[in-house]
């Protein structure tokens, strides 16, 4: 299963790399949108709640712009099936620490 998984992480990673490249330089599509229909002064943006992790998916200090996309799309990436995977090992009842709720022959407690 850790193979499967290593094998998956790693297409979503090449994915990521080639979907990065071919990203529009265009603002969002909020964005874009609001500044078409002048909703938003040109130049000016709305303040978010909360700061970005990585604005603009670009990561500061890299200054080719490619190659940021690409490593803050990897960055969400390695986050978002890091998580996955610990909600996944969560809802199974597989962590690291305790006993399993399954019975010897692999069934439930009280099941017939």
């Amino acid at each position: 299963m850790k193979g499967r998984r290593f094998w998956i992480l790693g297409l979503a990673l090449v994915v990521v790399g080639i979907a990065a490249y071919f990203a529009s330089e265009h603002a969002d599509t909020l964005e874009h949108f609001l500044e078409a229909e002048e909703a938003l002064p040109e130049g000016e943006s709305a303040e978010p709640l909360v700061p970005a992790p990585l604005p603009d998916y670009q990561v500061e200090g890299v200054e080719h712009s490619e190659l940021s996309t690409i490593l803050a799309g990897a960055a969400g990436t390695l986050v978002t099936f890091g998580l996955l995977t610990l909600l996944v090992a969560f809802s199974r009842g597989r962590t690291s620490s305790g006993p399993s709720v399954r019975g010897p022959e692999g069934e439930a407690p009280g099941a017939p």
